[in-house]
């Protein structure tokens, strides 16, 4: 999602007069423009929340040993740390001017972007370490005293358990870079642009 419809206008409209009917227009296409993107931002939350919650009751209540707490808080580390981001971009009161609704908007893209720049030791990492208390507790529950040398490891089945965990937080990282670089900066960019176009109009 990106704010081309705001170039667009400001193509259409320059000269721009400063009547109410052209100033409701253009609030009406910055609030347009942001509805779509607020909204999948929304249900990438909600989903990923709800995920780390469920998960985190699920893990409590099989696990057996104490490592279960381990994941159980990664898992809320994940869902506190989306929730807090909600929170940052939750605008504390009504924003009348298009001006001051494309200020913010920029702070959210910007907020956007370092939620996934930093991906990975908010979410991969604790997610790693919530796998890994995971097969640790499975491990010990196999057998009365843990052996962990490899002869008594199925070496081959973790091999491909861990490559494939690796593949895909590998590509988990690249596609939130890639999403940054396609997606957001643009939209930060065309955001930027919109409102030094505004800005001179008044």
């Amino acid at each position: 999602m990106n704010a081309s419809e705001l170039q667009h206008l400001w193509r259409k409209q320059q000269p721009i007069e400063l009547s109410p009917e052209n100033i409701w227009k253009i609030a009406a296409t910055v609030e347009a423009v942001d509805r779509k993107f607020r909204r999948k931002i929304w249900r990438r939350d909600l989903l990923e929340i709800g995920t780390a919650l469920v998960l985190a009751t699920i893990i409590a209540l099989v696990g057996q040993t104490w490592l279960r707490w381990v994941s159980v808080a990664s898992c809320l580390f994940v869902a506190a740390w989306l929730i807090r981001s909600r929170i940052m971009i939750s605008p504390t009161q009504e924003i009348p001017s298009a001006t001051g609704r494309l200020q913010q908007m920029i702070r959210e893209t910007e907020i956007q972007i370092g939620l996934l720049r930093s991906v990975l030791w908010w979410y991969l990492l604790p997610c790693a370490v919530g796998i890994l208390a995971v097969m640790l507790e499975v491990i010990m529950l196999k057998s009365a005293v843990p052996d962990f040398s490899p002869r008594n490891l199925n070496l081959p089945f973790l091999s491909i358990y861990v490559s494939g965990g690796v593949v895909l937080f590998v590509a988990v990282y690249w596609l939130n870079q890639r999403a940054v670089r396609k997606v957001l900066k643009p939209r930060r960019e065309n955001l930027r642009h919109a409102l030094a176009e505004l800005s001179q109009q008044f």
